[in-house]
């Protein structure tokens, strides 16, 4: 028997050790089945084969241009453009026919009151509307006060009354912010 003969006559014989307590240790769980006995037989008469390793993929280099043929260019601080592997994120621009912000539909002017007339009271009104999807007022802001609550609040009851088409954004309605502002004036 030779050296290489008797390294796997051992090296079968503990495998095979091996596999016999692991089923002692781990009978199976289901029923064996009933199968044929067998018995196999192994043959190491044959001469041990050379494992050659892959072949290396050779890369071809691109020759280099000469560098005094062709002038540099000044660097620039635009950013190079971008490669076709590397996606960028698009925004979506709204349509031509969008409402860039909301409108009034129906105005209302608003009444003076009474007491404001009788007192001689005069002032602007500057107010910030959102005016949510469905054309209605969701938030007033006052941005700028006449200097008196009864102005201010005759205007705001105006603007209640009013009608309002809703800003759009590729041809859905969104939300969107109105500025409005009114003077009263007792020379009108």
């Amino acid at each position: 028997m030779t050296p290489l003969d008797r390294t796997a006559f051992v090296i079968t014989a503990i495998v095979h050790a091996l596999v016999a307590l692991f089923i002692a240790l781990y009978p199976p769980i289901a029923p064996a089945l009933d199968l044929p006995q067998q018995t196999l037989t192994a043959s190491w008469h044959h001469e041990p084969e050379t494992i050659k390793p892959a072949p290396k993929k050779v890369v071809q280099k691109q020759p280099k241009k000469l560098a005094a043929a062709t002038p540099k260019a000044a660097p620039s601080n635009t950013p190079a453009p971008a490669s076709v592997t590397e996606s960028i994120p698009v925004e979506p621009q709204p349509f031509e026919t969008d409402r860039k912000q909301p409108n009034v539909q129906t105005a209302v002017t608003p009444v003076y009151p009474k007491r404001a007339l009788i007192n001689n009271w005069e002032g602007r009104v500057r107010v910030e509307l959102r005016i949510g999807t469905g054309g209605q007022i969701a938030t007033i802001k006052i941005l700028q006060s006449s200097g008196f609550p009864e102005l201010d609040t005759a205007y705001i009851n105006s603007l209640k009354q009013q009608r309002y088409l809703p800003q759009e954004f590729r041809g859905n309605a969104v939300e969107g912010i109105l500025e409005q502002d009114y003077t009263f004036s007792l020379d009108e």
